[in-house]
């Protein structure tokens, strides 16, 4: 069985229950662990009471890190937020004792295939880390990492306890969503880990962590209703900032990378964003009030009144910035 634990708050939530969906779509065995950073995202998924999901409490997870409870107060929320991750797979190890892997998600990825035959291709490794794998022309490896916390999977080991526990100080000492010299968030602290650590594996995948940073760089292709990155089966997509602007406008941030809108790249956009949908009802039949508060944060993205969104999201879409999905 797989267990996959990932982190997110009510706003991140129906990114969170796509990323179960898919991988219900494609996985047989596996439990998603998810913790939830507010009351609110707790709720919901307890009323939902959706199979393979384990609901982890905010309060027991803390409770079991002072030191990272005392930072709760102290940092911005994303800030916090990218300062759990470490904290998030040291706890599942320590509060699970059959899984011999744990496996760490970002909420706003989308499965499109099994991962199975990936994640066994590295059972052996003590961590298995992934490149962000910018174009040559537009590499902001030095500004982001050469690695991105998008999948992350770890073997019990005293090697992986080694690299986690030296990740989570870290993370602990400093960890912001800014750019400084040598560090950025949580994930500029892995460009270290090949070389520091004997058995940490750097996957190797074109149609893993696909992502506007590197879709450039791949050709998305269809063929009898399955997608492919270059030669290899598409197996997840990292939807980095997606977000709907207004009814089923949405950005996809693609004229930030050069990212050429294919009709397979359109598509592929278009299951997420549909999938994105789907959660939302889900959320609204189980907390209505939740739900608002999500449409209600997507407001500031375009900015005024509703006529001033209006117009500002169709003058991008005009511009193809905005898509119609």
């Amino acid at each position: 069985m797989h267990h996959f634990c990932t982190y997110f708050d009510r706003y991140y939530l129906p990114r969170a229950l796509a990323l179960h969906e898919s991988l219900s779509r494609y996985q047989t065995d596996f439990v998603l662990h998810a913790l939830c950073l507010d009351q609110e995202s707790a709720d919901v998924l307890n009323e939902l009471q959706l199979p393979k999901l384990r609901v982890i409490a905010l309060d027991d997870f803390l409770s079991r890190d002072a030191e990272l409870a005392a930072l709760r107060s102290q940092r911005q929320s994303l800030d916090f937020y990218f300062t759990c991750t470490p904290a998030i797979v040291r706890y599942m190890f320590a509060t699970l004792t059959e899984p011999s892997h744990i496996t760490y998600l970002d909420a706003d990825l989308y499965c499109y295939a099994n991962l199975d035959p990936l994640l066994s291709d590295y059972r052996d490794a003590s961590a298995a880390i992934i490149e962000h794998r910018f174009p040559p022309e537009r590499d902001r490896a030095h500004r982001f990492g050469r690695f991105n916390v998008g999948l992350l999977q770890f073997r019990r080991s005293a090697e992986a306890d080694e690299v986690l526990s030296r990740w989570r100080e870290q993370c602990l000492a400093w960890c912001a969503d800014k750019e400084e010299p040598g560090r950025f968030g949580d994930q500029m602290y892995l460009d270290e880990w090949p070389q520091r650590y004997t058995n940490v594996r750097v996957i190797d995948h074109a149609g893993a962590n696909v992502a506007v940073w590197n879709l450039a760089r791949h050709h998305i292709r269809m063929e009898q209703d399955r997608y492919f990155s270059d030669t290899q089966p598409l197996l997840f997509v990292h939807f980095h900032r997606f977000r709907r602007v207004l009814w089923r406008f949405y950005d996809p941030v693609t004229y930030e990378y050069d990212v050429v809108a294919t009709p397979a790249v359109r598509a592929m956009f278009r299951d997420y964003a549909r999938a994105i949908e789907r959660a939302e009802r889900h959320v609204a039949a189980a907390h209505p009030r939740v739900a608002i508060d999500i449409r209600s944060s997507l407001r500031g993205h375009a900015g005024g009144s509703f006529l001033a969104r209006a117009r500002t999201v169709f003058a991008n879409w005009r511009r193809d910035r905005y898509w119609w999905l």
